[in-house]
């Protein structure tokens, strides 16, 4: 199985070159796509060190969808037919990535266009066919994401992988989940506040959850067979809303969750554009 890799680096706080080395043996090239705005000197040079590697700098944040089509052109052109993507902060286990591997070497399912794995501590029993999934950690078909046009880049970060997923649907492929094969995955600092989930992620990131969620929303509301996803979007937002209220600075917040909606309104997409410093750092 001819299969490559991408890893999309922001400003990393974990041991990203750790997560990598779980994953790193069962692939045939990692693409380290780095959207920092800074330079991590030693981690790059580990990347670089390494024969596997190709180390791309993006040269500031361009998004997540941005970078995962760059990926994909990547793979497109060194003539690879599959491509796990991946977060900085996942990782691997044991052979839950070998067991991907062998479903699609053993089965070759022509109508499955990715390839996911469950959470580690997800309670799935059997393998289904998924509305959604995330990137990290799942495996995609290379010649059928380029036919689709790739990732949206409009919508920058979040709903990136839920819109590519129902667009492999809407074409009439599938998208699997693997109860067998297990994905470590950190979602921000997650706390909780009388049995309310708080997600403590910083001020912009509630910016694009809501501009985001009401595009995905009004993008595809009227396909029947996504109603399922499709009438989560706005209870979304709300349940978020009642989140903030436990949240630090959660003024602020509310704040960039108003100017995500205004955004959307007046179909303003792509990277945020408000109260951008004029002190920016330089990449090298």
């Amino acid at each position: 199985m001819k299969l490559a890799g991408c890893i999309i680096i922001y400003n990393p706080k974990c041991d990203v070159w750790s997560n990598i080395n779980s994953y790193l043996n069962e692939i045939e090239k990692l693409y380290v796509l780095d959207n920092s705005e800074e330079y991590y000197n030693e981690l790059i040079h580990k990347v670089k060190s390494s024969k596997k590697c190709q180390y791309i700098n993006l040269r500031g944040n361009k998004g997540i969808a941005f970078a995962l089509n760059i990926a994909v052109q990547r793979a497109l052109n060194d003539q690879f037919h599959w491509l796990l993507t991946m977060d900085q902060d996942s990782f691997f286990t044991s052979d839950n990535l070998d067991k991907m591997k062998e479903y699609i070497e053993s089965e070759k399912p022509e109508n499955v266009k990715v390839v996911c794995p469950a959470f580690e501590d997800e309670k799935i029993k059997t393998r289904k066919y998924v509305l959604e999934m995330i990137t990290s950690g799942s495996i995609m078909d290379v010649d059928f994401c380029n036919e689709i046009g790739g990732f949206d880049n409009k919508l920058f970060i979040d709903e990136v992988d839920h819109d590519y997923c129902v667009r492999v649907i809407l074409k009439g492929c599938k998208v699997i989940k693997l109860n067998e094969a297990r994905l470590t995955h950190f979602l921000g600092n997650q706390t909780f506040h009388n049995k309310i989930k708080c997600y403590n992620y910083p001020p912009i990131r509630y910016y694009y959850i809501t501009r985001n969620n009401l595009y995905f929303h009004f993008k595809y509301r009227r396909y029947k067979e996504l109603s399922s996803v499709i009438k989560l979007q706005i209870p979304r937002i709300k349940k978020i809303m009642v989140s903030i209220w436990f949240e630090e600075n959660r003024y602020e917040k509310y704040l960039y969750m108003l100017l995500g909606l205004y955004d959307f309104l007046r179909k303003n997409m792509g990277k945020f554009k408000w109260f951008q410093s004029k002190n920016k750092k330089t990449v090298k």
